[in-house]
């Protein structure tokens, strides 16, 4: 985060929205490769997150 041009608050707003939108059930393959990978970046985006003081 701190060679990011992307604030804390933003990106946990970002973080918020990406887990709210995993809350889905999908029955589409691609949708849910791509939820995969959101679930993914999330998973980083929020590692970022808890170091930040």
């Amino acid at each position: 985060m701190a060679d990011s041009k992307l604030t804390v608050e933003r990106a946990a707003i970002i973080a918020a929205f990406c887990a709210w939108t995993m809350e889905n059930v999908f029955d589409n393959p691609d949708v849910v490769k791509l939820a995969e990978v959101v679930a993914s970046g999330l998973k980083r985006v929020k590692m970022a997150l808890s170091s930040v003081p």
